[in-house]
Parts: C-alpha cells; structure tokens; sequence
C-alpha cells in the first residue's frame, strides 16, 4: 500500500464520519423542532387556559361587585323609605308648624332663585 492510498483511505473515513456527524446534526435539528413546536403549542394552550381563568376571575370579581352595590341600593331604598315615614308621622303631628316650615323655605329658594 502506498502512502497516496493511505490518503485515500483516511480521507475516505473523514468522509465517512464527517457525513454521518452532519445526519446525526440532521436528526438532532429536525428533534429540536419538534420540541420547539410542542413547546410552543403547549405555552399556547396554557396561555389560552390563563386567559379564560383570567376572565372566569374577572367575571365572578364584577358579580361579586354588582351584588354588594345592589345591596348598598337596597339597603339604602329601605333606609329612605324609613325616613320618608318618620317625616311623615311628624308632619301628622304637627302639621301647622310642617306647612309654615315648608312656606318658609319656599320663600327662601323662591329669593335665591329670583337674584339669578
């Protein structure tokens, strides 16, 4: 065997090894792919997940809050209507001193009116 044979075959392994590196690379990239789509794909689906938990919360937050404004409604209709019957009762009390009070701020809104 000659020293250009030697050659020959040691390039011929360099070859050898160098195209099985760059399929073995092949196989690793189009892995990695792979890997990526599915990362990406999950990071998806957990994203859509946080957005409808996000607006689930979100929703039963507003609820919540239009329930206890309800309330406070409620409560304070009921709290009016109480006071509507106290005045009520006192004017039949004393309904002379109910009509000169309501004339005397008539007069008085009628004169802070009429300077505009």
């Amino acid at each position: 065997m000659t020293m250009k044979d030697e050659f020959e075959g040691i390039k011929d392994d360099a070859r050898d090894k160098l195209s099985s590196d760059v399929a073995e690379l092949k196989a690793s990239f189009a892995k990695l792919r792979g890997d990526v789509m599915t990362l990406l794909s999950d990071t998806m689906g957990v994203g859509k997940s946080v957005g409808r938990t996000g607006a689930a919360v979100a929703s039963d937050q507003a609820s919540a809050a239009y329930d206890q404004v309800r309330n406070k409604v409620d409560d304070l209709k009921e709290r009016g209507q109480e006071q509507m019957e106290v005045l009520s009762h006192k004017i039949e009390e004393n309904p002379v001193t109910a009509a000169l009070i309501a004339l005397g701020v008539g007069f008085l809104v009628a004169k802070i009116l009429s300077r505009k």
